[in-house]
Order: C-alpha cells, then sequence, then structure tokens
C-alpha cells in the first residue's frame, strides 16, 4: 500500500520495497495525475516487477564495467566503447578516470 502526500505544491508518495521505506516525488501538482501514478505504482508493487536501486557509486560501477569491457573486447573496440561512455557522461569523466587501477595498463596497451 502506498499512501499519498502533498509537499508545497507538488505530490509525494511513500511506500515500502523490501522493508525498506520509499519516498519519491510523483513530479506532479495535478491530484488525478498523482493517484493515476499511485495505481500504477501500487499494481507494480503486486506483480513484484519494482525493483530496488543500487547502491553502489557510479565510480565502482563505471570501473567494474572497464575491467568487464577490457576482457571481452579487442584494445581498438575497447577504446571506442569508453569513448562513446564519455560521451554520455558529458565528456566529465576521462579514460583514466574511469578505471583508475589499470590505467597504465589501458594506455600501453591501446598506445596513447
Amino acid at each position: 500500500m502506498a499512501h499519498l502526500y502533498r509537499r508545497r505544491k507538488q505530490y509525494w508518495i511513500v511506500y515500502y520495497l523490501n522493508g525498506n521505506r520509499v519516498q519519491e516525488s510523483l513530479r506532479t501538482d495535478n491530484e488525478r495525475i498523482a493517484k493515476d501514478k499511485k495505481k500504477k505504482l501500487e499494481y507494480e508493487l503486486a506483480l513484484g516487477d519494482l525493483h530496488q536501486s543500487s547502491k553502489l557509486p557510479l565510480p565502482m560501477i563505471l570501473e567494474a564495467f572497464c575491467k568487464y569491457m577490457l576482457r571481452i573486447r579487442t584494445a581498438k573496440s575497447y577504446k571506442n566503447e569508453v569513448s562513446r561512455l564519455g560521451y554520455f557522461l558529458a565528456r566529465s569523466v576521462t579514460l583514466s578516470s574511469l578505471c583508475r587501477q589499470g590505467a597504465d595498463e589501458q594506455r600501453t596497451m591501446l598506445h596513447l
């Protein structure tokens, strides 16, 4: 069961997922839309389709991804994948910051 409440002009929802209390903004100020979103969320909870988000920090996820890609891809393919990932992250992440531990190994492998 979920509970709707209003915080300033926005509607929020509170529900429990795997024993943990979750609060989310519904990003609407319309009560009808908020109730529709509540029904949809309750339906997903009943079916078990709702999953809890990962609590892993982004650097750990990126590092694991880079190590995985380094194992399964060729050097050129790896370089392209990391380049695309950097573009997706708005170029705020460089190749060396993606994989801190293996940065030197990657540079020699990719001849950078």
